[in-house]
């Protein structure tokens, strides 16, 4: 065997195992349909839900191991960021009750986080039942020495009535809808509508270790939520 072609074997044998290691997710909310039923028909009051104050966050994380401090990340309140390295190509959105996350690793020993979440404070009126639907897409695809997991945090709630519920998803594609309800009774109710979705993805063979920005954003933006609802409480009292 030549020289050339010795060195070309020795490469193929090095990047190609890397380049395999291939995991590739994405997870989309296009928005929230609300329906309302009337609960008493002789109040004098139509069904309605107004909505308010709106926060939003979305972001990355890119390690490559073993290194810890050798890392890429990204953020927006509103809006869409975008990456693309040797390491891994990142795109995370969020907006009006809808976000966005992707990502395709193109290395081994690589870990990606992303994460995206959507508040929104609202009025809903009086004896009034409101039925959230929110359509969804995720598609997963991994080899069987990678770690991929994906999860979604849907809740929506006022004073007496709330729902929280999580799911997660780890292969194969779906796209459905999920739902959700509260009520109010003798008086209209300050409430909040939360979505809060996050990508984990390995090619190193061990799960990531969620970045404490993920909890700080989480703990913020349930603080915010929680401070608003009881200001909005003691006003109208």
């Amino acid at each position: 065997m030549n020289v050339k072609k010795l060195i070309a074997s020795v490469l193929l044998s090095v990047v190609l195992p890397g380049a395999a290691m291939a995991a590739q997710a994405s997870f989309a909310v296009s928005g929230v349909t609300v329906n309302l039923i009337d609960l008493d028909t002789t109040d004098g009051v139509t069904p309605s839900i107004t909505f308010n104050t709106e926060y939003g966050y979305a972001g990355y994380t890119i390690r490559h191991l073993p290194g810890y401090n050798d890392y890429i990340s990204g953020g927006t309140n509103f809006g869409a960021v975008h990456n693309s390295s040797q390491w891994a190509i990142a795109d995370a959105s969020v907006g009006t009750r809808s976000l966005s996350l992707g990502v395709q690793t193109l290395q081994a020993n690589v870990t990606a986080e992303l994460s995206a979440r959507s508040d929104t404070l609202f009025t809903l009126s009086k004896n009034t039942l409101a039925i959230f639907s929110v359509p969804y897409t995720v598609s997963l695809t991994k080899s069987s020495k990678e770690f991929l997991d994906t999860s979604f945090k849907f809740s929506a709630g006022v004073p007496g009535s709330y729902f929280d519920s999580d799911y997660t998803f780890r292969r194969g594609q779906v796209s459905s809808t999920l739902f959700g309800e509260i009520y109010t009774g003798s008086s209209a109710g300050e409430g909040s509508l939360n979505l809060l979705a996050t990508i984990y993805t390995s090619t190193s063979g061990t799960p990531p270790i969620p970045e404490p920005g993920t909890y700080a954003m989480l703990l913020a933006g349930l603080g915010v939520i929680g401070w608003r609802l009881r200001q909005r409480n003691a006003t109208s009292v």
